[in-house]
C-alpha cells in the first residue's frame, strides 16, 4: 500500500530522473531527425572531404578553450582554496567540465545550479561565494559574446571600415567601467550590511551585498580574469568559425569568415536563452542558421537554407563531442595525477 511518505519518495526520484530522461529522449529524437533530413552518412562524407586532421585540430582548440575556462575559475577562486598547485587546478578543471556538461545537457540553463553545489562538495566553499563568482564570470562571458556580436553587426551595416574600430575598443572597456563603479557600491553595501536594517530593505541590502561578493577584490584579479575570458572566446570562436568556413568550401573570403562568425555567435546566443533545449538540440543549430541568415538575407533560397541548416547541425555535433571529451579529459588528468602523486608515497611505506 502506498503511503504519503512512499509517494513523496517516488515523486522525488521521478523529479531527479525526469530531466536526464528528457535530455536523452531529445538527443535520440535529434539523431533521428538528422538522419531523416540530411543522413548521418552525408554529414560524415562532408567532414571527411574537409579532412579529419583539420576537424581534429578544431576539437583540440575547443578543448584548449575548456582548459582556459578551467584555469580562469582556478585563478579567480585561488584565494579561497585550502591549497594550491596542479592537483587543485585539475580538481577544479573537473568541476568546471562537469558544470559545462550539465549546463549544455539540461534545458533552461538549469545546469548553472550545479556549479555552487560541486564547489561546495569538492572544496567546501560557501555556495553564496561561488554562486556570486559564477555570476560575475557569466557577466564577463555575456560581454565578450556581445562584443563579437557587435563586430558582426558593424560588418553588416558598414563593411570593413576601420573608422568603426574605436566602437569595438569602447565596448571592450565596459567591464572595466563596471568594475570601477562597482567598488564604491560594494563598500557602501558592506557598511549598510553592518547596520541593523530589518524587513524588506534589510533583505534587499543583504542580497545586493552577496551579489557584489563575486566581483574581483583587486584590479589585478579583474584584468587577469577579463583577459582569460577574452582569450577563451577568441579560441572558441576561431575553432567554430574554422569548421564552418571549411564546411562551406571555397572561396575563402573575408565575407565567409564573418558569416561563420555570425553563425557561431547566433549559436551561442541561443544557448543563453531561457528556452535553451536539452543539449541544445534544435535550438543551437537554429541559432547558427539564423545568425548566418541575418548577416546575408540574400542567401535565403530553399537549397541554400538546407545547406546552412546542415552546417549548423555539423558544428553542433562537433561542440557536443568536445563537451563530452572535455569531461573525459578532466577525469583522465585527475586520475593520472592522483596515480603519479600517490605512487612515490606508496613506495615509502
Amino acid at each position: 500500500m502506498l503511503t504519503c511518505a512512499k509517494i513523496y519518495v517516488l515523486l522525488a526520484v521521478l523529479k531527479k530522473a525526469l530531466l536526464p530522461l528528457l535530455s536523452a529522449l531529445a538527443i535520440l529524437a535529434y539523431g533521428i531527425v538528422v538522419e531523416q533530413v540530411w543522413s548521418w552518412l552525408v554529414l560524415f562524407d562532408r567532414w571527411q572531404s574537409v579532412g579529419w586532421s583539420i576537424l581534429g585540430f578544431s576539437v583540440v582548440l575547443m578543448l584548449l578553450s575548456h582548459l582556459i575556462r578551467g584555469f580562469r575559475f582556478y585563478h579567480f577562486f585561488l584565494q579561497d582554496m585550502p591549497d594550491r598547485g596542479l592537483g587543485t587546478f585539475l580538481r577544479l578543471f573537473s568541476v568546471s567540465q562537469t558544470h559545462n556538461f550539465l549546463n549544455s545537457l539540461l534545458p533552461f540553463r538549469s545546469g548553472e545550479v550545479s556549479f555552487p553545489v560541486l564547489m561546495k562538495t569538492e572544496f567546501a566553499l560557501p555556495m553564496s561565494r561561488t554562486a556570486a563568482g559564477l555570476l560575475w564570470m557569466r557577466m564577463l562571458d555575456l560581454h565578450a559574446l556581445g562584443v563579437f556580436a557587435l563586430v558582426v553587426v558593424l560588418y553588416r551595416f558598414f563593411g570593413t571600415s576601420i573608422m568603426l574600430w574605436p566602437l569595438i575598443v569602447l565596448a571592450l572597456l565596459i567591464p572595466w567601467l563596471v568594475f570601477e563603479l562597482g567598488q564604491p557600491i560594494r563598500r557602501f553595501l558592506e557598511r549598510a550590511q553592518q547596520e541593523a536594517y530589518s524587513g524588506l530593505a534589510g533583505k534587499l541590502i543583504h542580497f545586493a551585498w552577496k551579489c557584489t561578493q563575486g566581483m574581483p577584490n583587486s584590479r589585478g584579479l579583474f584584468f587577469s580574469t577579463w583577459c582569460l575570458t577574452v582569450l577563451n572566446w577568441v579560441v572558441k570562436f576561431f575553432a567554430m568559425a574554422l569548421v564552418l568556413v571549411l564546411l562551406m568550401g571555397p572561396p575563402y573570403e573575408v565575407f565567409n569568415f564573418v558569416l561563420a562568425l555570425a553563425g557561431s555567435v547566433g549559436g551561442e546566443l541561443s544557448a543563453i536563452l531561457p528556452i535553451h533545449a536539452p543539449a541544445g538540440v534544435g535550438t543551437y543549430p537554429a541559432g547558427i542558421f539564423l545568425g548566418m541568415q541575418w548577416l546575408s538575407p540574400e542567401l535565403g533560397n530553399a537549397e541554400l537554407n538546407h545547406r546552412l541548416a546542415q552546417l549548423g547541425v555539423s558544428l553542433h555535433v562537433m561542440i557536443m563531442l568536445s563537451t563530452v571529451l572535455g569531461v573525459v579529459l578532466a577525469q583522465l588528468l585527475t586520475v593520472f595525477y592522483s596515480f603519479g602523486y600517490q605512487t612515490p608515497n606508496s613506495k615509502n611505506h
